[in-house]
C-alpha cells in the first residue's frame, strides 16, 4: 500500500517518530539506528511497511530499502514477528546483520532481547540464502581478499559492502582493486 513517505519529523519518542506530511501526522515505529539518525524539522524520506494485526495498524519506517527488506524477511520467520524484527535491526545495521548471517554468528543474535539459541539458529538457517542471494559477487570478492590476500573479514566486509552499494555495476576485478585501495589507506 505505502512504499515510502516524505515529510518532516516533528516529534521523537521512545521507539517511534511523528512525521508531518501535508498537515497529517503519522506515528511511525523505527529501529534505534534509524531513530538516532533522524533530525527534527528536516525533510526526510522513510521507506515504510504497514502491518495489520489483531491489535490494529502499525507503520514501520526504515532509512533504507535494505533495512526494510531485512525487516520483512525477519518478521516472516516463525517466532520473530515485527517487534523482534525491529528489535534486531535496532541492535545491528543492515551491513552488520548481513555479516552476522554470512558468518553464522549465532552468539551475536543472542544479544537481541527475546532471541534464544534455537531462534538464532533458525534466523541464520532461513536467511543465509535470502540475504546473500543478491551478494554472490560480494562473497567472491570477500573470499579473494580474506583467503588469498589475508585481510580479516571484519575489516573487509564493511568497506566492500559500501563500495558495492554505491555502484553495483562494478565487476569482480574492479571491486577488488577499489577495496584494496581503501584497505591500504
Amino acid at each position: 500500500m505505502f512504499y515510502a513517505l516524505e515529510g518532516k519529523i516533528v516529534d521523537k519518542k521512545n521507539g517511534f517518530v511523528v512525521m508531518n506530511i501535508a498537515g497529517i501526522h503519522f506515528s511511525i515505529t523505527v529501529s534505534l539506528i534509524t531513530y538516532l539518525n533522524l533530525e527534527f524539522n528536516k525533510k526526510i524520506k522513510l521507506f515504510v511497511e504497514l502491518i495489520v494485526s489483531e491489535s490494529g495498524f502499525r507503520l514501520y519506517g526504515f532509512s533504507s530499502e535494505e533495512e526494510k527488506y531485512l525487516f520483512n524477511k525477519l518478521r516472516k520467520i516463525t517466532k520473530i514477528g515485527a517487534a523482534k524484527a525491529i528489535s534486531t535491526l535496532s541492535k545491528f545495521s543492515p551491513q552488520e546483520f548481513k555479516y552476522i548471517i554470512a558468518n553464522k554468528q549465532t552468539d551475536q543474535l543472542l544479544s537481541v532481547p527475546g532471541i534464544g539459541k534455537k531462534t538464532a539458529d533458525t534466523i541464520i538457517l532461513e536467511l543465509s540464502d535470502k540475504v546473500l542471494e543478491t551478494d554472490e559477487k560480494l562473497i567472491e570478492v570477500l573470499n579473494v581478499l580474506t583467503s588469498s590476500l589475508g585481510f580479516s573479514k571484519e575489516k573487509v566486509y564493511p568497506i566492500l559492502d559500501k563500495i558495492y552499494r554505491q555502484n553495483t555495476d562494478l565487476d569482480t576485478v574492479e571491486l577488488i582493486k577499489i577495496c584494496l585501495k581503501n584497505l591500504r589507506q
